[in-house]
């Protein structure tokens, strides 16, 4: 309260209407450019909204577009992982099929190739039992027939037993 009695009425009025004085002053020569400041200062923002919201629709446009792209790389890549599968699945079957066509061919081959050889061991076998026999029937007979007769009678029991045992 002791302020105001340091101001007398006659200053404060003198206060006020200077102040209305300053701003009518303000309000005719300042007040149109800062609010010209103030309006184009609004129009720069609004502007600049607009252009990030453009800015942001043609992000979202390009992300569909990406999408869209990466959905279509994605499928040709199924596709293309699916036919290589097929693919292989087929040289696998038909690796398969050589293999047996191979196999067949080895154990047929292994088969004639037995067959040759026991037929080859049944032959020896086949001479050395008919030298064993002639050796035994010289000492039997003690007497010799010629080689010949001998192999011939040989061949001929041995023939015989191939039927006893058929």
């Amino acid at each position: 309260m002791d302020v105001l009695k340091l101001i007398s009425a006659s200053e404060i009025a003198a206060h006020i209407v200077c102040f209305l004085i300053l701003l009518a002053i303000m309000k005719a020569l300042v007040w149109k450019r800062v609010l010209g400041v103030i309006d184009k200062r609004r129009e720069r923002i609004a502007s600049d909204i607009r252009n990030v919201e453009e800015a942001r629709s043609a992000v979202d446009r390009m992300t569909a577009e990406y999408d869209l792209r990466l959905k279509s790389i994605d499928e040709t890549a199924k596709s293309r992982i699916a036919e290589a599968l097929a693919q292989a699945e087929r040289m696998v079957l038909d690796m398969k099929k050589t293999a047996n066509v191979e196999a067949k061919k080895i154990i047929d081959e292994a088969r004639a190739h037995v067959k040759y050889e026991t037929a080859k061991a049944t032959e020896k076998v086949r001479d050395r039992i008919i030298d064993l026999v002639i050796s035994a029937t010289e000492h039997v007979i003690e007497e010799r027939i010629t080689t010949e007769d001998d192999r011939r009678i040989v061949g001929d029991f041995l023939a015989n037993i191939d039927r006893i045992g058929k």
